[in-house]
């Protein structure tokens, strides 16, 4: 299994530059420092599980050479159910048990995908130039 060191460099350095922005939002617009960076903290702890999963079940089987393409499509579909059930039952937690800052989260999560897919969008580009 190979762990690209740059990337998680980017993610953790977007993930401060991110908790900056929320600390300044919450200054000026709501006063709970506390319940905001806890809520930023949970977003990119969502995020970070939800890639951990992806990251696992890509890679479970990659050794093996004998895999069949209904096992493949069984493996698709296991994980596509598995990502979004386990996304479900954090985003519940966050929101119903734990009460925090429900705009807080979202806007974390949602800024940890795109900056994932602007990553894999460059990255996709680099490697397909000749």
């Amino acid at each position: 299994m190979h762990i690209d060191k740059k990337s998680i460099k980017i993610y953790l350095i977007n993930f401060l530059l991110c908790a900056l922005f929320c600390t300044v939002y919450s200054y000026f617009f709501d006063k709970n420092y506390l319940i905001n960076f806890a809520s930023v903290l949970d977003g990119f702890v969502i995020f970070s599980i939800i890639i951990f999963i992806y990251f696992y079940l890509a890679n479970r089987n990659s050794s093996n050479k004998l895999i069949s393409p209904g096992y493949v499509v069984y493996e698709l579909i296991y994980a596509f159910i598995l990502k979004f059930a386990v996304l479900i039952l954090l985003l519940t937690l966050s929101f119903k048990i734990f009460d925090l800052n429900n705009k807080m989260i979202i806007l974390t999560f949602s800024y940890m995908v795109i900056l994932r897919f602007i990553i894999y969008f460059k990255n996709g580009l680099n490697d397909n130039l000749p």
